[in-house]
């Protein structure tokens, strides 16, 4: 799992250079900003909420939760220590 979000995250840096330069920003200031922003947007998606969520158990949520469960398949319910 490490592996894939490394491999999206520097993909996701490709991506969004290349997208930036099609912004046609006047200065590159704001070129690098922009850029900034997008990636610090997705990589905390990426790396932070995928993680929480893949590693999440949903029991609270009903039906919803159990097929989500079927689906991300996680097994701790909180924040304890075997999680970490």
């Amino acid at each position: 799992m490490a592996f894939s979000i490394a491999a999206i995250n520097i993909i996701l840096t490709i991506l969004f250079k290349v997208i930036t330069v099609f912004e046609r920003h006047d200065y590159v200031s704001m070129e690098m900003a922009s850029k900034v922003s997008k990636l610090f947007i997705s990589q905390l998606v990426n790396t932070g909420l995928m993680i929480g969520l893949i590693n999440t158990r949903l029991i609270s949520l009903g039906t919803v939760g159990h097929k989500l469960n079927e689906l991300l398949g996680g097994k701790y319910t909180g924040f304890n220590g075997k999680w970490y």
